[in-house]
């Protein structure tokens, strides 16, 4: 349940009185994934024939995305930039896992796929004309936040062919446009989405460094001190292990977290304790996508907390 889609499809259930405290008790504290799938099901949008985690996380995803659309229309034009700019994050992970396959010449697993839905660039007829680079790229030049993220970071794949690395170019390209206001939004937005996708950075190093094996992990991800978490940073780079630089982030998260927060659990370090560790590095190899660092961001930024319940307390779900 750690993890902001998840978050969604409980708090939808609860809105509608389907789900009981009761049962997110007995949620909270199952151990077993297929009990906690047969809790689930009723919420999940999408159930996959072979449950796996991979596919239920997909599931949870869509939910999210469907309740963030339908909140849309009633926000204020900063809030509604930031929520599209979150749903266009579902396009960035498409292009993503669609570049990978064609890179590694693998089929494309549609399960993986944001297809079809509001708001979101990719369609199931796009999927069915691309088989090379060159067509993606094409194909993504008719979205105009796609196409200023990837451009650049294509440039430099083109020059080291290192898949890896390019995914970390699109994190970090995302950011320069933030940086240089590229991308138009008042302060409080920008501070919002910058630490957002400053935290997918800091994993993206701690792989390099420690997986990788990058001397310099750091140089072409990060171009300038505009970064908000140096220190982290600092400390993540003279770590001697995964667990140790992941721990530095985690303290970091909960540090914030904690100086904004009331919420009256006191179990919560130990919820998020090694979870960074589990979900992102833990299978010997670089996990290609995970949750964490998005749940680890929703936690520590208060505006956006007290903005989202808000809404989701004040609107009704059909």
């Amino acid at each position: 349940m750690i993890t902001y889609a998840s978050s969604w499809a409980v708090l939808g259930a609860l809105k509608s009185k389907l789900l009981n405290k009761e049962v997110i008790s007995s949620l909270e504290k199952t151990k077993d994934f297929n009990q906690a799938l047969r809790i689930l099901t009723p919420y999940l949008e999408y159930i996959p024939s072979s449950p796996s985690p991979k596919n239920i996380e997909h599931s949870l995803n869509i939910k999210y995305i469907k309740s963030i659309v339908k909140i849309l229309r009633f926000l204020r034009e900063d809030f509604y930039i930031i929520l599209l700019l979150f749903i266009k994050e579902f396009d960035l992970f498409t292009f993503k896992v669609i570049s990978k396959s064609i890179f590694y010449k693998k089929e494309i697993d549609r399960s993986l796929l944001y297809l079809d839905l509001p708001f979101l660039f990719f369609s199931s007829k796009m999927i069915d004309s691309i088989s090379t680079l060159p067509d993606l790229i094409q194909i993504c030049t008719k979205d105009k936040l796609l196409r200023k993220i990837y451009l650049q970071a294509f440039e430099e794949f083109n020059k080291d062919k290192n898949f890896f690395r390019f995914s970390s170019y699109l994190d970090r390209e995302y950011l320069r446009l933030i940086n240089n206001n590229l991308i138009y939004l008042d302060n409080e937005t920008k501070r919002i989405l910058k630490y957002y996708i400053e935290i997918n950075i800091l994993i993206w190093i701690i792989r390099l460094k420690f997986i990788h094996k990058e001397k310099y992990p750091y140089f072409y991800i990060i171009e300038d001190k505009s970064f908000s978490y140096y220190q982290i940073l600092r400390k993540i780079l003279e770590s001697k292990s995964v667990k140790e630089a992941l721990s530095f982030l985690e303290e970091e998260l909960l540090r914030k977290y904690k100086k904004t927060q009331t919420l009256q659990e006191d179990n919560f370090s130990q919820i998020l304790k090694d979870n960074l560790y589990h979900f992102c590095v833990s299978k010997k190899k670089p996990v290609f996508y995970s949750p964490l660092p998005y749940i680890c961001f929703f936690l520590n930024q208060k505006i956006l907390l007290q903005k989202t319940f808000y809404l989701i307390n004040s609107i009704y779900y059909d």
